[in-house]
């Protein structure tokens, strides 16, 4: 990846249709658009997205730490963030089961062949984990320590 200063990150998932690069409700993604123009343009705060700070494996847990925000992480549809999945050295990858307890996603029973943990991966994923203004939490593939 390269570094620019004077680029950002827009995450625009779920702001359309799935079946539809060109979201039809335009608004959604120039909302999103803003604090990252802002950020880049002027000495407004920059917020690095919403992509992990962290990951650590303790025995058969991981635990991933988000960054740390003005509010709490939502859960939209359901009491846990769903969309995970553990990958394995052989490239087999099974979806998991995952809390949230203030900033840190934990996944429980995790196979030690276990070497990347994917959040919101795939065409059109299903993902409901949110940053507290509403937007989706940027999908990751992390390796596993």
């Amino acid at each position: 990846m390269v570094e620019d200063a004077a680029s950002g990150l827009v995450v625009v998932l779920g702001a359309g249709d799935p079946w539809d690069i060109h979201p039809p409700n335009k608004q959604e993604p120039a909302r999103r658009a803003v604090p990252v123009w802002a950020a880049v343009n002027t000495d407004a705060p920059i917020r690095t997205g919403y992509s992990p700070d962290s990951i650590i494996r303790k025995g058969n847990t991981i635990r991933i730490t988000l960054p740390q925000t003005e509010g709490p992480y939502l859960i939209a549809g359901s009491d846990a963030p769903i969309g995970f999945s553990l990958c394995e050295t052989d490239g087999t990858c099974r979806f998991a089961t995952a809390s949230l307890s203030g900033r840190v996603l934990e996944l429980r029973n995790v196979p030690r062949r276990t070497s990347l943990v994917r959040y919101c991966w795939g065409d059109t994923p299903f993902c409901n984990l949110m940053s507290p203004d509403g937007v989706p939490v940027t999908p990751f593939e992390l390796k596993v320590p």
